[in-house]
């Protein structure tokens, strides 16, 4: 997708272009050429604005199908692109999953995105897709990877591998909670920053707490 006035929008896909055709094999498709019911028209819509159901069709691929989403980012470097790429594949083979990869390329930085999906009925695959992406999450952040947006139940997680520098971030953005609402009562632990009465009472969800979505209660007003 490029966005920008029309002389804009055929300067940079004349580069893609041009880049992509490196590769031997490679050709460029004339969108006129597509029926109407062709996937890329979906694609077309949302980067329009225009809401579009059949973008998510793909979901479809498992019967009752849900999904999650691996969503780390990276300089825009193939080595990197690379290495996300293959830590992903190789959590899909251990935990038998099929794997739905893209990459967007933005003007500073690249995600890559890997969708999970799976059979919401299944029990056992419920717990595989979860498990997946908690590994696929630590193996990005032991190689410097962090996710730009995960599921609630993952924010825990994804808030720990902002670690650098003792916690420093964490501790500041702590800090301006407890100061902006001392009692705890606007979201607490959204994006994994937890007030004071809650912090460290085992509200965080983590790979050690399972299933658990609760905590040990809370540290009353007036202690």
């Amino acid at each position: 997708m490029v966005y920008g006035p029309p002389h804009i929008r055929q300067y940079k896909l004349s580069i893609i272009d041009a880049k992509f055709k490196r590769v031997a094999g490679a050709r460029r498709i004339d969108p006129s050429t597509l029926p109407p019911d062709e996937y890329f028209w979906a694609r077309d819509r949302v980067a329009a604005g225009v809401p579009d159901i059949q973008e998510l069709r793909w979901v479809n691929w498992m019967p009752n199908g849900a999904h999650i989403a691996f969503s780390p980012v990276s300089p825009i470097r193939g080595a990197d692109a690379t290495r996300l790429f293959a830590l992903a594949k190789k959590r899909h083979e251990e935990f038998g999953i099929d794997i739905f990869p893209a990459f967007c390329v933005g003007l500073r930085e690249m995600h890559l995105i890997v969708e999970i999906v799976f059979d919401r009925a299944d029990t056992a695959r419920r717990r595989a897709a979860l498990d997946c992406l908690r590994c696929k999450i630590d193996d990005a952040a032991a190689h410097g990877y962090g996710e730009y947006r995960t599921h609630l139940v993952l924010i825990d997680q994804v808030a720990g591998t902002y670690n650098w520098n003792d916690d420093a971030l964490m501790k500041f953005n702590e800090k301006l909670k407890d100061a902006l609402d001392p009692n705890g009562i606007l979201a607490p632990g959204r994006c994994g920053i937890w007030p004071k009465r809650y912090r460290n009472r085992g509200w965080e969800m983590t790979k050690a707490s399972g299933d658990n979505t609760q905590g040990d209660g809370l540290v009353p007003f007036f202690d």
